[in-house]
């Protein structure tokens, strides 16, 4: 297994890193919610990482996970007595229906050819062709709901969006450069305005936008970096690989980074999960029903000034209590403070504060 020194920029503990175990393919992630990968030959592995559980679908032995966006995987699949990947067959798995579709695709791929981006309703690819004196290869995109196909050099399409032929203005990642690039974000209805991401021009490699995240692999002189960029904070965290870009891929959701490191055949890969210092989120001014379902969404449990009962879920939303318009005035440890998994957080309300009068008004 490969070994991973961590390093994380403006942190006061390091990030955490996990083996997920092996994989037939890369690990692929929508970049918000979704990792898919292929724990066994024939099996697809669908992490959850927003509700931490796993989903698993039979998919053939001879298929591989080539993209994921918008709660959906693509994967290529040899067809039936066919050792060639030329005319794969596609296959779209949709996480939340757990259904697999089979894309239907009459335009000839050809050699070299084939669907690489997957949207929420079309598919983008590449027909090709070898003529006597080059490979000429054709854009087109398929929806992989409806089988419509669009052929043409120039398409200029959300394939996020149903029925959309001209592409809506998204948020965007922009590399300038050629073998050694500088790496920008560029907001949506910025006009040129540009954040730079990369300070210096690098060897950068496998970036990746979704989720309020960017992720992108940058070599160093003693391995590569897996850099993830927090766009709403402007924060930066890194990892550093002892490994060849050659032989790594990286993928995001909100809630953690997936390295897929190739293992000495190229058939198989080991999928490490690497997240971020836990840190104290704040509940300051949160009702104290509110507070504890942040708390407990960060794996965290609380108790209450005064109080050495320790609680680990709130309570349900059909069940309520006189204090649940208690709001938080303090807490301890302070929002950011770097924390371990399962830490208790001390909450001081308007209500405890007041309890420390024996003589003086009660909130219940």
């Amino acid at each position: 297994m490969a070994a991973l020194a961590v390093s994380a920029t403006g942190a006061g503990a390091d990030p955490r890193v996990e083996s997920l175990g092996t994989s037939y393919t890369r690990a692929m992630s929508d970049g918000v919610r979704y990792v898919a990968s292929k724990p066994e030959p024939g099996v697809l592995k669908v992490l959850d990482t927003k509700r931490g559980v796993a989903l698993t679908a039979e998919v053939g032995s001879r298929c591989d996970v080539t993209d994921a966006a918008s709660g959906a995987v693509l994967l290529r699949c040899l067809r039936p007595g066919e050792t060639s990947s030329v005319n794969s067959l596609y296959r779209v798995y949709y996480v939340r229906a757990r259904k697999l579709v089979d894309v239907p695709v009459s335009t000839p791929l050809g050699v070299d050819g084939g669907l690489s981006s997957l949207g929420r309703y079309w598919l983008r690819g590449d027909s090709c062709r070898l003529d006597p004196h080059a490979l000429r290869c054709q854009e087109f995109v398929v929806n992989w709901r409806t089988g419509q196909e669009l052929l043409g050099r120039d398409i200029d399409l959300d394939i996020a969006a149903p029925t959309a032929y001209r592409a809506e203005e998204h948020d965007t990642v922009v590399s300038s450069g050629y073998a050694r690039r500088k790496l920008s974000y560029r907001p949506k209805g910025s006009g040129s305005r540009k954040i730079l991401l990369t300070r210096r021009s690098s060897d950068l490699s496998d970036v990746q936008l979704g989720g309020g995240y960017v992720t992108w692999l940058e070599r160093a002189g003693e391995g590569t970096y897996i850099y993830r960029y927090t766009i709403r904070t402007g924060r930066r965290v890194r990892w550093l690989v002892k490994g060849s870009p050659d032989s790594l891929t990286v993928r995001h959701t909100r809630e953690a980074v997936f390295v897929s490191v190739r293992l000495g055949s190229r058939l198989r890969w080991r999928v490490l999960r690497a997240t971020e210092p836990l840190r104290a989120p704040s509940v300051v001014s949160l009702t104290i029903r509110r507070a504890a379902e942040r708390l407990a969404a960060r794996g965290l449990r609380w108790r209450y000034e005064g109080d050495d009962t320790v609680f680990s879920q709130p309570l349900p939303p059909n069940i309520g209590r006189s204090t649940d318009d208690d709001r938080v005035v303090a807490q301890e440890p302070q929002p950011g403070a770097p924390v371990v998994a399962k830490a208790v957080v001390v909450l001081s309300t308007k209500c405890t504060r007041l309890a420390r009068d024996p003589s003086g008004p009660r909130c219940w």
